[in-house]
């Protein structure tokens, strides 16, 4: 009797810690692919083709939801960086509020 109580017990205690680490696996990985799309964001948004020195773009990650902000020079960098984000996996809807500086001629002499 004593014999098939410590089975029981045994057998109990494996499930419960199966359990628990199952759970810790896959929050671990949910971390790591958030982590993840940060990282494709990033080095999608410095190969633009017309990102330059004096272009800002910051981004924010929430679930599937990038929102962009900052302020660039260049043309089209805008459009460009809404579809370059847009065509990451995981990326579900983009915000695009980066906003286009006016141009300047005295600016442009100073670049």
């Amino acid at each position: 009797m004593k014999y098939a109580r410590r089975i029981l017990v045994l057998a109990i205690a494996i499930a419960a810690f199966s359990v628990v680490s199952v759970n810790a696996q896959s929050y671990s990985r949910n971390k790591v692919s958030t982590r993840s799309v940060e990282q494709q964001i990033y080095k999608k948004l410095l190969g633009l083709p017309n990102y330059g020195v004096f272009d800002v773009i910051k981004y924010q990650v929430n679930g599937g939801t990038v929102t962009l902000t900052g302020k660039i020079h260049s043309l089209g960098t805008k459009s460009a960086a809404e579809a370059a984000v847009k065509r990451i996996a995981g990326v579900i809807e983009v915000v695009n509020n980066i906003e286009n500086l006016p141009p300047s001629s005295f600016d442009d002499q100073i670049r």
